[in-house]
């Protein structure tokens, strides 16, 4: 059997609405890292819904199918969205389902 020399290939990381990503922000020092849906992207800027592990403002919506989202553990999304530029936006975790989006976006 002969074996073919594949190259390594950098995987595309193509922001995508749907998307959960692990944003780092650093503001004044101190280094912010969380999980956010990526709701919208413009060529400048990402438009993103963060998720939470507990539900404070008992508004939020929960998901609950961690499978596909890469998470360890069933989150909160927030309510608000918030823009961030895409180098604060990383690598990408997983990816919401379409009815979990759908539920989102109201």
């Amino acid at each position: 059997m002969r074996m073919k020399y594949r190259p390594y290939k950098e995987p595309e990381d193509v922001l995508m609405v749907g998307d959960i990503r692990r944003c780092t922000i650093n503001g004044g020092g101190m280094i912010e890292t969380f999980y956010a849906a990526v709701v919208s992207v413009t060529p400048d800027s990402v438009s993103v819904k963060r998720l939470y592990k507990e539900d404070s403002a008992a508004s939020r919506y929960l998901i609950r199918d961690v499978a596909p989202t890469g998470l360890e553990y069933a989150m909160f999304v927030d309510t608000r969205i918030t823009k961030l530029s895409i180098q604060i936006v990383g690598r990408k975790a997983g990816k919401l389902s379409k009815s979990d989006l759908r539920n989102i976006r109201k």
